[in-house]
C-alpha cells in the first residue's frame, strides 16, 4: 500500500518535470523565433535610416548644384541655362541667387 503511493507520487512528479521540461523548450523556441523577428526588423529600420542620411547628402549636393547653375546662368546671361532652371520651377532674380520653391525650414 505504501510502495503504490510511493510510485503514484513519484510517477506525478515525473510528469510535472516532464510538463516543465516541455514548456521550457517551448520558451526556447518562442525566444529565438523572437529574436530572429527583432534582427529582421532592425535590419529593415537600418536600410530606411541609411536611406534618409543619402537623401540629406543628396539634397545638399543638389541644391549646391542648383547654386552654381544659376550663378552661371546669371553671369553669362544664359537664356538656355535660365529656361532649364525656371522648367524645374526656379526662378533667377539678379543679385539675389536663385529662387526656388518654398520649402519648409529644417
Amino acid at each position: 500500500m505504501e510502495l503504490d503511493r510511493e510510485l503514484a507520487r513519484g510517477n506525478w512528479q515525473g510528469w510535472a518535470v516532464t510538463g516543465i521540461a516541455g514548456l521550457s523548450l517551448v520558451l526556447v523556441l518562442l525566444n529565438g523565433a523572437l529574436f530572429l523577428t527583432n534582427r529582421t526588423i532592425q535590419n529593415e529600420i537600418n536600410t530606411r535610416q541609411q536611406l534618409i542620411n543619402q537623401a540629406v547628402q543628396l539634397e545638399r549636393l543638389g541644391q549646391e548644384l542648383v547654386n552654381a547653375l544659376a550663378g552661371l546662368a546669371l553671369r553669362n546671361n544664359d537664356e538656355q541655362l535660365r529656361q532649364l532652371l525656371a522648367d524645374q520651377g526656379i526662378t533667377l532674380t539678379p543679385g539675389s541667387g536663385p529662387a526656388g520653391p518654398a520649402q519648409a525650414p529644417r
